[in-house]
């Protein structure tokens, strides 16, 4: 698909793949999982392949083996991995006994020198049966997932920018065919069909690389008259990735001129009640004037009231001055903070729209991140709503916004009762520019939003549809 050679380097155990990703010994690593410690020396693209994982036993059983029945037992993990990273943090009560790979788990597991070992089917069906390893059984589900993605390494930022723009070159469809030609769409485990087909595949991957080696060495003797093209080609990717980094920049600006926008129109609707009690001070000055009932008293009184309507006006100032304010570092903050500080400012427009605000928060949650950031996600969103809401004919008009805990993510939701969004669009509305407000929309609004959250503050953002309207439901890692 890159149109680019690869040199695969093999090795032995997941550890040492690793440490030569580290030393920067290796480029590219096509199937790994992303945890906080990897993106220390990783970058890594969308998702390409989820992997359920099941917890294997020895041990024959006729009921399902919950996650609380391996406290205290040895479970077998690769020394390294992201599943050995996961039970540290969440379940400190198993006891882990490394291995260097998946066959020496499998492999210890039935020399019963643990209880338990966790495997992903697909690969453990394979290599039961390269090893001839029988009776082992899968006894229930583990409750954690590889989202597998390609990393590369984090100094060589363009190669990550090279392999997210190949991915986005294939479909869904694409991408579904490819998970059910290598079982990844099926609970069957141990299928004998299965590991047969596998094990073609294999040979025939196999002869397959074998060719393009000896393919390769042909080739070797032309390489001088291509290095020019090559040069060319590097030229013309550095040229691709500068317009896209440009165009990007562009997005981020318009971003900024319609919230800027938005900005103007509520600090406008929050002056203009003080304007008009100033007015009328003023008036009523002029006329104690007329009448000679301008006293010194009259004076303070009309004085003090001035006052607090400029301290409203220069605190509407200051609210919106320090929402709007760029942060250059992640920081820790409350996000209970951050929705109060929201709801203050878009609490009037809606009161104006005639469109009722709901806020359900739970106890006091901390993440790391952007705090201003997030909250201009959140104000797009609810900004969408508003004006789903007044293009229905819906009398009671509402939006709900939640705040909740679950394992270790606080949960933010926002729903409306504005009828929802079509199911023919309700995939695309992420994307950049794709609008469903004609010439009033820029399209950016949710794009910029899911950047925020999936980039910046390393969540995740999805929408359904509910009885009444839309549910966005943002997932962000707490601290």
């Amino acid at each position: 698909m890159l149109g680019t050679h690869c040199t695969y380097i093999y090795y032995d155990t997941w550890q040492d793949l690793l440490s030569a990703a580290k030393n920067k010994e290796v480029d590219i690593l096509f199937l790994a999982q992303k945890t906080e410690n990897r993106l220390h020396y990783f970058n890594f693209t969308d998702t390409v392949l989820i992997q359920k994982n099941k917890i294997l036993s020895s041990v024959k059983k006729y009921r399902q083996t919950n996650i609380e029945e391996l406290y205290g037992k040895k479970v077998a993990v690769v020394h390294g991995s992201a599943i050995e990273e996961y039970i540290q943090l969440n379940y400190p009560q198993i006891i882990i006994i490394e291995s260097q790979s998946e066959t020496d788990s499998l492999k210890k597991l039935l020399k019963e020198e643990v209880n338990y070992t966790i495997v992903e089917p697909v690969r453990a069906s394979y290599y039961m049966k390269q090893n001839n390893i029988d009776n082992l059984y899968i006894t229930g589900e583990f409750p954690y997932d590889y989202k597998l993605r390609i990393a590369t390494r984090s100094d060589i930022p363009i190669l990550n920018i090279i392999l997210n723009k190949a991915l986005d070159q294939i479909s869904p469809s694409e991408k579904k065919a490819l998970a059910l030609k290598w079982g990844y769409e099926k609970e069957i485990f141990f299928d004998k069909q299965l590991l047969f087909n596998i094990g073609i595949v294999f040979i025939l991957a196999f002869i397959f690389i074998f060719y393009l080696t000896l393919l390769n060495r042909k080739l070797h003797a032309t390489q001088k008259s291509l290095s020019k093209i090559n040069e060319t080609l590097e030229q013309r990717v550095q040229e691709e990735v500068e317009k896209n980094r440009q165009k990007d920049l562009a997005m981020l600006n318009q971003s900024r001129f319609a919230q800027m926008g938005q900005a103007i129109n509520m600090i406008v609707h929050q002056w203009r009640q003080p304007l008009n009690n100033i007015a009328l001070i003023t008036q009523t000055l002029t006329l104690y004037s007329k009448r000679d009932k301008l006293t010194h008293e009259n004076i303070e009184k009309f004085q003090e009231n001035i006052l607090l309507q400029t301290k409203q006006m220069s605190q509407t100032i200051d609210d919106f001055r320090d929402f709007f304010k760029d942060q250059k570092e992640k920081k820790e903050f409350f996000l209970n903070e951050t929705l109060n500080s929201l709801v203050k400012i878009v609490e009037p427009i809606l009161e104006k729209s005639q469109i009722s605000l709901q806020v359900k928060e739970v106890e006091t949650l901390a993440v790391n991140g952007f705090s201003n950031e997030l909250a201009q996600a959140l104000l797009n969103i609810i900004y969408n709503a508003k004006d789903a809401l007044l293009s229905n004919r819906n009398s009671q008009r509402m939006i709900k916004i939640s705040l909740t805990k679950e394992a270790n993510q606080a949960i933010i939701s926002i729903e409306d009762n504005a009828g929802g969004i079509p199911q023919n669009i309700i995939t695309e509305i992420f994307k950049p520019y794709f609008s469903t407000k004609g010439n009033s929309g820029t399209g950016i609004g949710l794009y910029m939003a899911k950047i925020i959250i999936q980039e910046h503050m390393n969540g995740s953002i999805e929408v359904i549809n509910t009885d009444d309207g839309a549910l966005f439901q943002i997932k962000l890692p707490l601290i």
